[in-house]
């Protein structure tokens, strides 16, 4: 499981930019396939994180352990951030659409 959770994490990181940056056909195939492919990758990714950050923990490296906690919390923040620059760019979006 630990060989194959860093290409499957890394190719749903691939489908959700793809969706990004596509359009079309393409961009509802590639958020279709990133939907599902993140529905397993990440309870994957948090299993193995957790799992070296309890070995990490036995063999005493504290400093390792501190920042894999941490990383759940500056993933989701990283997302916040790239949500909020991505979803602004439209110019019909709602968040842009009221004019004076």
């Amino acid at each position: 499981m630990k060989k194959l959770a860093v290409p499957f994490v890394l190719i749903t990181a691939f489908a959700w930019v793809g969706a990004i940056i596509s359009s079309g056909i393409l961009e509802s195939l590639l958020i279709i396939v990133a939907i599902i492919l993140s529905i397993f990758a990440l309870p994957t990714a948090w299993t193995i994180i957790t799992i070296y950050r309890n070995k990490w923990k036995v063999e005493g490296r504290k400093g390792l352990v501190h920042l894999v906690k941490a990383i759940p919390s500056l993933v989701l923040l990283l997302l916040a951030i790239l949500l909020l620059f991505v979803g602004g760019r439209d110019p019909d979006s709602a968040i842009n659409s009221y004019h004076i």
